[in-house]
């Protein structure tokens, strides 16, 4: 009977990884090709002047994913118990997230590989955006896993909820510097940082 019990967490924290894996990349792709109106950039004045900050490609690619998948892993492997939770939070926020997207589709202006600056950091946004619609930028999922993440960790180990909550913190700024604004385009605001 306990080995019944090990196999069934085993399975159901298995299709839950399989079906997020499934909802985050699968869907995605074509949650972007389904919209009821043309879809619409968001600028404001503010936004004009926030530049490209190419070192934040860090915390938005090489910190965001092993962070997801890191707590994650922990929900399905360390603390199953508290998987429901977990994935029940997660669908709610993509079933926003995709509604939003649909009805009201977010498009994010973005230069060609050949216009970035060619630093190292430059190129790994270029090559993550080539592979990433320009679609579904609101809201941002990167802000939402990383919120949800810090959240239900802090709630497991409270005594590194700062750790948690800065890398989330982190994460969301780098939405910021990572985009490329329309001043992009008129060769000013962005800044390299090359290493």
């Amino acid at each position: 009977m306990e080995m019944f019990k090990e196999l069934s967490w085993l399975f159901k924290s298995s299709l839950f990884v399989i079906v997020y894996a499934v909802i985050a990349l699968v869907v995605y792709d074509i949650i972007a090709e389904i919209h009821i109106q043309p879809p619409r950039t968001l600028f404001t004045s503010i936004d004009r002047v926030i530049p490209f900050i190419s070192v934040f490609a860090v915390p938005y690619v090489f910190i965001f994913y092993p962070f997801i998948i890191f707590t994650l892993g922990y929900f399905a492997l360390v603390k199953p118990q508290k998987i429901n939770q977990y994935f029940t939070a997660i669908l709610i926020v993509y079933a926003i997230s995709y509604l939003t997207y649909i009805v009201f589709p977010v498009m994010m202006i973005r230069p060609s590989p050949e216009e970035l600056p060619t630093d190292f950091l430059s190129k790994v946004m270029a090559k993550y955006y080539s592979l990433d619609p320009p679609l579904n930028c609101f809201p941002s999922l990167h802000a939402a896993n990383s919120t949800l993440a810090a959240y239900f960790l802090s709630r497991e180990k409270p005594k590194h909820k700062w750790a948690f909550w800065g890398i989330a913190f982190l994460i969301i700024l780098s939405t910021l510097f990572v985009r490329f604004n329309d001043i992009y385009f008129l060769g000013s605001m962005s800044i390299n940082i090359a290493f």
